[in-house]
């Protein structure tokens, strides 16, 4: 399976779990403005490697991103509330924690890590997936 495909696979399974428009590639906002037309996220591929540790695995890295439709009214003296982009990045992982890495064509997958931006009212998931390298099959 290509990395192209593993990218669709968990770009329509987000958007089937979370219900919110998913799109293959990277969105961007200004800081400052989220999506003002409401909640909309996106799947890219940041790149892969060899592993190496063994010759015979690719490592994988992919982004999810989500942004949040802005409502909050900015105030200096007031805190943004993460609640809700808490609350997303937490979805996100659970909405692939019982996936089998089989359906998405990988052997082995997991978000490694996630960072929250509350500039922008959007949450970004990394995602480290592990399949056969094809350059030694």
């Amino acid at each position: 399976m290509s990395v192209a495909t593993f990218r669709e696979a968990v770009r329509a399974e987000l958007e089937t779990d979370l219900q919110i428009p998913f799109k293959s590639g990277l969105i961007t906002f200004l800081e400052g403005t989220g999506s003002v037309r409401g909640d909309v996220g996106c799947v890219w591929v940041a790149g892969y490697r060899e592993n190496g540790d063994s010759v015979q695995e690719q490592i994988i890295d992919l982004r999810v991103r989500v942004y949040r439709k802005f409502i909050q009214v900015r105030d200096p003296l007031n805190a943004i509330d993460p609640t809700a982009l808490e609350d997303t990045a937490e979805l996100v992982e659970s909405a692939l924690r019982d996936k089998q890495a089989a359906q998405f064509g990988v052997w082995f997958f997991r978000p490694v890590s996630t960072e929250i931006d509350l500039a922008t009212q959007g949450v970004e998931v990394t995602v480290t997936a592990i399949r056969a390298n094809p350059f030694t099959v």
